[in-house]
């Protein structure tokens, strides 16, 4: 690593140790040993630290996450409370994998967890929210279940289970022999092992705490402390920052035509919540994302593009909705798993998807992606009806109205074509 640093020309390394070093009796010589190689110090982290900076780094990821997060490492299970976008208290428990016999089942091995567990109050209040979940073992968890599930994506970030599922997970896991589930896709043979207890443990939580989801977290502790040591968003959206990224050759150009497409849309969404109009936000700052593509692939491209975009600190179902909003976008539905892909979503967010990504390919067929001319055209709703508003120098055209008669059909509106 301190070779990689070198190779990489890096101003800045900073070089964290966890439970293992700190709980080991050599902890203090290994620390040393390391500070010689890399030159810099060694910031061996409390428990508490280190249940605060993997809260804060699953914040990172899924910013609206209200509950609990827990990482689990091989030596510990830091868990830390989450409520409007902070980190309240926090604690670290003896309780890795790597100190449990193998027999995940044993009962000194329950009872122990168990009594541990029940010493941590603010437990209840994770009831009926969201425990977020950090760390190998149980992202290796969300691989057996997706596997089983045949669920069509394969990153864990944002994966999502209700308790009853992730209860009947925890089941199956527990009974099962570590050669069997090393055998699955996406679970590493060596990580096989310990398997079964974190499985345990994460039963143990959904019994403890009742809380009405379970969702896996790819961000965690590093990111958490890169976050608080640098102040990476200084006050911005996570999502806002992510798209900033995936976008940095594509993205719509002006801020003024984001605004316009964010009016354009809207007269289709009325009463929306928060977090819907988010999402609509978000899918207007991506849908220019295929305009450098060849046109047979834009919506292809833009689908796998959001699909697969491993940055994106969303949920799945949030994903897959902002993916079929641009794959209408381009009007394609050239994309092998786009079908898998909405039955991933309840009926009512599909819906909206085809009709958001109708709705900005006809801005596009206006405006052409030019601010002033988006401007000077609106979508009105009257009643059952979706009538065009074009100023009298811009012609409509026959693939406009065929593009305002798909945008109706999808939102169950009657077409009452173009006005001035």
């Amino acid at each position: 690593f301190r070779l990689l640093a070198d190779g990489l020309g890096l101003d800045a390394l900073y070089v964290l140790a966890t439970s293992a070093v700190r709980d080991a009796a050599n902890g203090r010589a290994f620390v040393e040993a390391a500070e010689a190689i890399f030159e810099v110090p060694v910031m061996v982290l409390s428990g508490q630290e280190e249940a605060r900076f993997a809260a804060l780094g699953a914040l990172v990821g899924l910013p609206d996450a209200d509950g609990v997060a827990g990482d689990l490492g091989g030596g510990s299970l830091e868990l830390a409370a989450l409520a409007e976008g902070g980190v309240g208290e926090a604690v670290s428990l003896p309780l890795g994998p790597l100190r449990r016999p193998r027999d995940a089942d044993d009962a000194r091995t329950r009872k122990d967890v168990e009594r541990q567990l029940a010493d941590i109050a603010w437990l209840d209040d994770l009831a009926g929210r969201t425990f977020v979940a950090v760390g190998g073992a149980w992202r290796a968890l969300a691989h057996v279940q997706m596997a089983k599930s045949g669920h069509p994506l394969r990153m864990i970030h944002g994966y999502g289970l209700l308790r009853g599922d992730a209860e009947s997970l925890v089941r199956q896991v527990v009974r099962s022999a570590p050669a069997a589930l090393g055998r699955l896709p996406g679970v590493a043979r060596q990580r096989a092992p310990s398997l079964p207890y974190a499985a345990l443990l994460l039963g143990e939580i959904l019994a403890r705490g009742k809380p009405g989801e379970v969702c896996f977290s790819a961000y965690g502790l590093r990111e958490g402390y890169l976050h608080a040591r640098l102040d990476l968003l200084d006050g911005e959206d996570p999502l806002d920052a992510a798209i900033d990224w995936l976008t940095r050759s594509s993205e719509v150009a002006a801020p003024l035509l984001l605004e316009h497409l964010m009016a354009w849309t809207g007269p289709l969404f009325a009463g929306e919540s928060g977090s819907q109009r988010r999402l609509r936000r978000a899918a207007c700052r991506l849908s220019n994302l295929a305009w450098h593509e060849h046109p047979d692939y834009r919506g292809r491209q833009a689908f796998e593009a959001v699909l697969r975009g491993a940055v994106l600190p969303v949920r799945h179902v949030e994903r897959g909705f902002l993916a079929l909003a641009l794959l209408h976008r381009y009007g394609s539905r050239q994309a092998p798993e786009a079908d898998a892909v909405e039955r991933l979503l309840p009926l009512q967010l599909a819906r909206r998807a085809r009709v958001l990504g109708l709705a900005l390919r006809l801005a596009y067929r206006v405006s052409a992606g030019a601010d002033p001319l988006l401007g000077s055209a609106r979508l009105e709703v009257d009643g059952g009806a979706l009538r065009l508003r074009l100023p009298p120098e811009l012609d409509a055209g026959d693939a406009l109205a065929r593009d305002l008669q798909s945008l109706a059909r999808a939102a169950d509106l009657l077409p009452l074509g173009t006005a001035a």
